[in-house]
């Protein structure tokens, strides 16, 4: 049987200038499906940042998710059999044509996640300062590199994809470095699934950033996403 979990989360009132602001998150999940959807969150305004992460729980080289999603922009796809799951990020500003739920058709029927995201005050012709998906092989503890920024204001959002396996994944993520841990949720099945979480903190300053450490609720290979966006230019 499957089902799907929402869960909500805000983050308050962008400010006027500054960096952008992560303002909300909805997260959602469900057990064997080849359709994923993303539930937009309330408030979005035109000229809003969109972002949406998805992944699911295939353990093949296959692709997942390409660049199929009318009105949205494709960033990356990875994943392969070491990582046990695949991970893709899409964007787009907010025109006031969104519609309140986007579906994305994975390769496969499997176990899945999504984050719908509104950002405000990003840039909107350049938004992405920089992008990554790396793979990560089973451990522990990973280290999060993030790319060296030119500009001051930058928002910097992480985003961890792992198997569920045999543990909860997606529950007890810490993180360090100034970063918050913003949200963690999981598909809903206990033996295959996929968990996830997603952090962020403001980079005042340009120049580098240090590795920050994650450390998951249990050993598993993973897919971590680092988004860097910055203000309008």
């Amino acid at each position: 049987m499957s089902f799907a979990v929402n869960n909500i989360i805000g983050f308050g009132a962008a400010a006027a200038a500054g960096p952008p602001v992560l303002e909300a998150i909805t997260t959602n999940s469900a057990d064997f499906s080849i359709t994923l959807t993303a539930n937009k969150p309330s408030g979005v305004v035109i000229g809003d940042l969109l972002v949406i992460f998805c992944a699911n729980d295939d353990a093949t080289d296959t692709d997942q998710f390409i660049d199929d999603v009318t009105g949205w922009t494709f960033v990356d796809e990875a994943g392969t059999t070491s990582t046990d799951t695949h991970t893709a990020i899409y964007w787009r500003i907010a025109d006031g044509t969104e519609a309140a739920t986007q579906d994305i058709t994975a390769e496969k029927a499997r176990p899945w996640v999504t984050a719908y995201l509104r950002i405000s005050n990003a840039d909107t012709t350049t938004p992405f300062v920089s992008t990554a998906l790396v793979l990560e092989g089973a451990a522990t503890s990973y280290a999060q590199v993030w790319a060296t920024t030119t500009v001051s204001n930058v928002l910097m959002i992480g985003a961890f994809s792992g198997s569920r396996s045999d543990a909860v994944l997606g529950v007890g993520v810490s993180v360090n470095q100034g970063f918050s841990v913003d949200e963690e949720w999981a598909s809903d099945t206990d033996t295959s699934g996929v968990g996830a979480a997603i952090w962020h903190k403001t980079k005042d300053t340009a120049g580098s950033q240090a590795d920050m450490t994650l450390t998951p609720a249990a050993s598993t290979s993973a897919i971590l996403t680092a988004l860097e966006i910055q203000p309008p230019q």
